[in-house]
């Protein structure tokens, strides 16, 4: 089985990248239902988007791996990558204990996800509390000119990191 690759950095061209935001499972209208109607019509239109997204130049992709949007986010950009679309899909993670405290099948599948990625880029080696989340979805927003974004239910982290992404003047698509 492949490793996880970490980076020491991102060198990303970030006119040629696109970054994702989105809240964590209980802010999602199916919480940690991913084969509702709902969600499926979400990567549906992600998928769509990714695609377009391509056509008009971008060729990677960063997700920030948090349960909930970011995941569903990265099991879309990896089925594009099976049907020979190629996205280059990179993840910058807060900590690289980031999933240590969650169930054991959220673990296994974040620890799959990463090892199929081009790259990892972790912000610090251990939790460091908001500090460490607040600095990887600033770190996604400077490394890419598209930020896609799905609001849901209220999310703090969602909402700071789209307005992040309005100071610094980066496209926003959102998805329903």
């Amino acid at each position: 089985m492949n490793k996880i690759t970490y980076l020491t950095s991102l060198n990303i061209n970030p006119e040629k990248t696109c970054a994702f935001t989105g809240p964590r499972p209980q802010n999602l209208p199916w919480g940690f239902f991913d084969e509702s109607k709902e969600c499926l019509a979400l990567k549906k239109e992600l998928k769509s988007i990714i695609i377009s997204l391509q056509k008009n130049g971008i060729e990677n992709f960063i997700v920030g791996m948090a349960m909930g949007f970011d995941m569903i986010v990265a099991d879309v950009l990896l089925e594009i990558k099976k049907e020979k679309n190629n996205p280059k899909i990179f993840a910058v993670i807060p900590c690289k204990d980031q999933c240590d405290l969650w169930p054991k099948s959220m673990q296994e599948k974040y620890n799959i996800i990463l090892k199929k990625l081009n790259g990892v880029y972790s912000v610090s080696e251990k939790y460091e509390g908001s500090f460490c989340m607040i600095k990887r979805n600033q770190i996604m927003v400077d490394s890419s000119a598209v930020l896609v974004a799905y609001l849901g239910a209220f999310s703090s982290g969602t909402k700071s990191t789209i307005n992040y992404a309005k100071k610094k003047h980066k496209q926003i698509l959102y998805v329903s």
